[in-house]
């Protein structure tokens, strides 16, 4: 079966792939962790003190989530819903 994959499954990208693979998933990450808490606090008219604790507070909320998730603690369980956010290796 021919595929077009550029890496199999135990292949290493270069390092500059790599970074911009990185970075590019971070910006994804970013996106959709502080859109919400920002449409939230516009539709609700909130002051720029009250919206920035709303994104600070979705921020951490998602790091401990996603603390969790990567430890599992002996839980079989998923916290988040969007497969793509959340990838746990070697934490």
């Amino acid at each position: 079966m021919k595929t077009d994959l550029i890496y199999g499954i135990e292949d290493r990208p270069p390092f500059k792939d790599a970074l911009f693979a990185a970075l590019q998933h971070l910006l994804a990450i970013f996106v959709a962790i502080i859109t919400p808490p920002l449409i939230i606090a516009s539709a609700l008219k909130l002051d720029v003190e009250k919206t920035g604790f709303l994104v600070s507070m979705s921020l951490f909320a998602s790091g401990v989530s996603t603390f969790i998730q990567c430890r599992r603690f002996g839980w079989p369980l998923r916290i988040t819903g969007r497969q793509y956010l959340y990838e746990c290796h070697d934490i």
